[in-house]
């Protein structure tokens, strides 16, 4: 799983947070409103929502959520995101016990 800085060097390489999501979501019809993006660097990042404790998931179309390894603290981790409605790509910390999709990485 990349870390945080993985995730900072890649959205860096693919133009920074303003326009890094249209070029890494994935042409596809999944992302509501037409949000898709152009998929320029074959990254295909699809909008799975996350799920909770209670086994609902939410924003299944409209946001992409992916993990990093790296730690707040031991409850909290940061974690990267696209929406449909926006051309970025932002960081945020949030709760460990969400449902949140990960991306492999080969060293």
């Amino acid at each position: 799983m990349p870390s945080d800085g993985e995730w900072e060097a890649l959205v860096t390489a693919v133009g920074g947070e303003s326009i890094a999501g249209t070029k890494l979501k994935a042409d596809s019809p999944l992302w509501n409103d037409n949000g898709k993006g152009t998929d320029e660097f074959s990254f295909s990042a699809l909008p799975g929502g996350y799920g909770t404790s209670d086994g609902s998931f939410i924003g299944v179309g409209d946001i992409g959520n992916w993990w990093s390894a790296t730690e707040v603290d031991a409850s909290y981790a940061y974690r990267w995101y696209m929406l449909y409605y926006h051309a970025g790509v932002y960081r945020t910390s949030d709760d460990k016990a969400y449902f949140i999709s990960v991306r492999c990485v080969k060293d």
